[in-house]
């Protein structure tokens, strides 16, 4: 290899090289970059005696190094062998741009020969060490050193004082089973100053309970998952309940190296939640015991609504009702008004028991509007209305409650549909307008008074009564109905309202006697009462639909129950409508007037 491939190759040589020929001069024959800029030189040095371009500083005092490097260099070339040299003080001349002055150095030499081909010394390898380099970078490692003793002294000093202050247990083993660190409440339960070195025994558990936690260890060492367990202790402390999580502590390599763990004492939370637990069973079944009650108190207040509704309805039918037409008319709106407050108490009550809650989730907003307007389809087909929804192609997304988001817009469907004339146009729209979902309910009825809407929101309020629709009474000459209730006021009231009407109607006084008349009276129309004795309505229903398939009348619910569980079990037991008494009399017309006017 001659001199510029070397040249070459030792350039591009990381670290502080110097390739010399053995020769008198010990001329230069390559050196590396790193060596080029360290000694302020070039490769113009190259060819040159090494004395030559690095003379002794003849004003440094110590500054000797360049003569022990020639004995170094000499001993070398007489014992073909490398020689490594102690820190020597050779200093380097600064350019003349810098002042040309020497610049002091303190350098760690190795040298070492370069044998040919022939195996006789053709080169000498002069490798250094910048001394003072190795001196700072080793002052600044040592330095470092300190600094993270002192950081690992601080950090210790903050776990432990954390550790030290929390009520919990926290203790670390290593694989064998034996403690390596226990903070002071679990020294303290243990009754031991010092727990390194000791197992469960040592500490005084049971064998059972030390097998047992053993076990655990190995378990965690062999899963590298953590445990949880609760178990019963006692100690200082007395029988405590505790509960505790090992988890494992793996080492750089990935192996488990310890274990550690933390117990919490948890008899007092215990006993805690079941009285908790015991005071809420005690409250549910006082609220189930008030629900209970204000639902029956509901139901009986309706039941002698319906007769007494359906006498108003007879009396106005009177030949002079010039007469009686003031009295009739201040108790219907003293029955209309009963008839709200038994809602409104139903409502006030879920509100002070704190049972109107909401159970907000996501919820689609078509399925919202499917479940009001199923909910409203009676009123709006017994008021012959158009009911038209139009909804976004995509999906609408919101955070609400879907069963009272339902009820809200059920409501607003029930007022259009009231207080439309018949065959009006009822409109449901949403849309999506900046990041909200927006709800239309539009219709063609006579709207709202100024007044009204500025108080609609607050409780007991709502609009103007008489500006509902009134029927126009449709006859109902076509219409069978079989009503069947085992209160003989309400029937006998309801059928001679239902014939006044036109109607054609056959009363039963039970549930047994109205499956009896069915098949050979055939009616068209069954409004029956839920709360009878011997056989409830819900029966009677399911009987009917299953014993008489071919024959579909359409099936009423006509009772005091008008809960939101009581309209769902009267669809599953096969009813078309849920009407809460006492029913409206326009309403109950429309719907049959509908049920006449549908198609066979």
């Amino acid at each position: 290899m001659n001199s510029n491939e070397l040249q070459r190759l030792l350039r591009a040589t990381p670290g502080f090289f110097l390739l010399l020929r053995p020769d008198a001069d010990f001329t230069i024959v390559a050196a590396s970059d790193d060596y080029l800029r360290a000694t302020h030189t070039d490769a113009g040095i190259f060819g040159r005696p090494l004395f030559e371009v690095f003379p002794g500083n003849p004003d440094g005092a110590g500054a000797d190094g360049m003569k022990h490097l020639g004995d170094s260099l000499r001993r070398v070339v007489a014992t073909r062998s490398a020689d490594t040299m102690p820190v020597q003080r050779y200093d380097v001349r600064l350019p003349q741009a810098r002042g040309g002055a020497f610049e002091e150095r303190y350098w760690a030499p190795v040298n070492s020969p370069v044998p040919g081909e022939d195996g006789q010394l053709e080169y000498i390898l002069h490798c250094v060490e910048d001394a003072m380099a190795r001196r700072n970078r080793d002052a600044a490692q040592q330095a470092d050193r300190e600094r993270l003793i002192n950081e690992s002294e601080k950090q210790r000093r903050i776990y432990e004082t954390a550790l030290n202050s929390t009520p919990d247990f926290v203790y670390v083993f290593d694989v064998d089973h034996r403690a390596l660190y226990a903070n002071d409440a679990l020294l303290k339960t243990w009754g031991v100053a010092d727990v390194r070195g000791k197992k469960w025994m040592d500490l005084g558990y049971e064998q059972w309970h030390a097998d047992m936690h053993d076990a655990e260890i190995d378990r965690v060492i062999a899963t590298r998952a953590p445990i949880r367990g609760e178990i019963p202790f006692t100690g200082t402390n007395g029988r405590r309940i505790y509960d505790y999580i090992f988890a494992p502590v793996l080492g750089p390599d990935g192996e488990v190296v310890a274990v550690a763990g933390t117990t919490r004492d948890i008899t007092d939370r215990q006993a805690a939640e079941q009285a908790i637990r015991e005071q809420a069973g005690r409250l549910a079944e006082s609220d189930r015991a008030k629900d209970e009650f204000l639902a029956t108190l509901s139901h009986e207040l309706r039941n002698p609504l319906a007769p007494l509704r359906n006498s108003i309805a007879v009396l106005q039918s009177s030949p002079d009702p010039a007469k009686s037409q003031p009295v009739l008319a201040m108790m219907e709106r003293q029955v209309n008004h009963l008839v709200r407050l038994v809602d409104d108490l139903l409502e006030v009550s879920r509100i002070s028991r704190g049972t109107f809650s909401l159970r907000v989730e996501r919820v689609d907003l078509a399925s919202v509007i499917r479940n009001a307007v199923e909910a409203s389809q009676p009123l709006v087909h017994a008021g012959r209305h158009t009911l038209e929804v139009e909804l976004p192609p995509e999906p609408l997304w919101l955070e609400g409650d879907a069963v009272r988001l339902a009820q809200i817009l059920s409501n607003l469907l029930n007022n259009a549909a009231t207080y439309t004339e018949e065959g009006g146009r009822i409109t449901v729209r949403a849309w999506r307008e900046d990041g909200h979902a927006a709800i239309g309910v539009r219709d063609t009825g006579v709207g709202m008074a100024p007044e009204s809407v500025q108080r609609m929101f607050e409780m007991f309020s709502r609009g103007d009564r008489d500006s509902a629709r009134t029927s126009a009474g449709q006859p109902l000459s076509h219409t069978r109905v079989l009503v069947v209730d085992d209160n003989h006021d309400a029937g006998d009231s309801l059928a001679m309202i239902l014939e006044m009407l036109g109607a054609q109607v056959q009363v039963a006084r039970g549930g047994a006697e109205a499956i009896e008349a069915f098949p050979g009276y055939q009616p068209t129309a069954v409004l029956l009462d839920i709360g009878m004795p011997g056989m409830n309505g819900y029966e009677v229903a399911r009987a009917l639909r299953s014993r008489f398939p071919e024959q579909r009348a359409v099936l009423v619910a006509l009772t005091g129950w008008g809960q939101d569980d009581d309209r769902k079990r009267a669809r599953e037991a096969g009813f078309d409508h849920h009407l809460v008494k006492p029913a409206e009399i326009d309403a109950l017309q429309q719907l049959l007037a509908s049920i006449q006017a549908a198609p066979a």
